[in-house]
């Protein structure tokens, strides 16, 4: 799990860079929310410059289904929250398969 403290903006920004050299890491789920929960709280997710997913959080909330997001050590994974309060603690958890591509490649992952 990743958490981050919304700053005086209202906003957090959770940074995921936490790939090893070498792996690859497939998340086929992103779960997303705030402690305390926030009406009117959204996220956006994006890969690099890529965007990913956007969601309002009416309740906690998931991005998932096909493709997984491909995640190298190279890749860095921003999730930034608004619409908080100062001192709300933002979260997100990765469900991830860790991939050895360098000394164990498989096609199943290859696009």
């Amino acid at each position: 799990m990743f958490t981050a403290t919304a700053d005086a903006t209202g906003t957090a920004v959770i940074t995921v860079q936490a790939v090893p050299a070498g792996l690859m890491w497939l998340v086929s789920q992103m779960g997303i929310s705030t402690v305390p929960f926030r009406v009117g709280a959204a996220c956006t997710v994006k890969r690099g410059l890529e965007f990913i997913a956007n969601s309002g959080l009416a309740s906690a909330d998931t991005a998932s289904g096909q493709p997984a997001i491909q995640l190298t050590a190279t890749d860095v994974l921003t999730a930034t929250f608004t619409g908080l309060t100062k001192g709300d603690e933002a979260l997100v958890t990765l469900f991830v398969e860790e991939i050895d591509w360098q000394n164990n490649p498989t096609p199943r992952w290859v696009v």
